[in-house]
């Protein structure tokens, strides 16, 4: 991974995907989800805010940091699932 797509590029998705129209549909989706729920392609975590704590029972995240078609090879982080109550 070179240094553009390591540092300068998820910077500008986190902030493009920040915007108070994105940030608004978050707020009302978000909240929704019950249970023990799997979230895929976490980032930065901005959605985390807005996770109800008295409906998700655990939270699991995913985050897909590179991707080599050529080879099929898919490099995964799963991230420490936690309990949010």
């Amino acid at each position: 991974m070179n240094p553009y797509e390591r540092y300068v590029l998820p910077k500008m998705i986190d902030i493009a995907c920040s915007t108070g129209n994105v940030m608004k549909a978050r707020s009302k989706i978000v909240p929704q989800a019950i249970g023990k729920v799997l979230e895929i392609g976490i980032g930065s975590g901005l959605n985390l805010q807005f996770y109800d704590p008295d409906k998700v029972s655990s939270l699991l995240s995913v985050w897909i940091q590179q991707l080599k078609c050529s080879r099929w090879l898919v490099s995964v982080r799963l991230t420490l699932a936690f309990r949010l109550k």
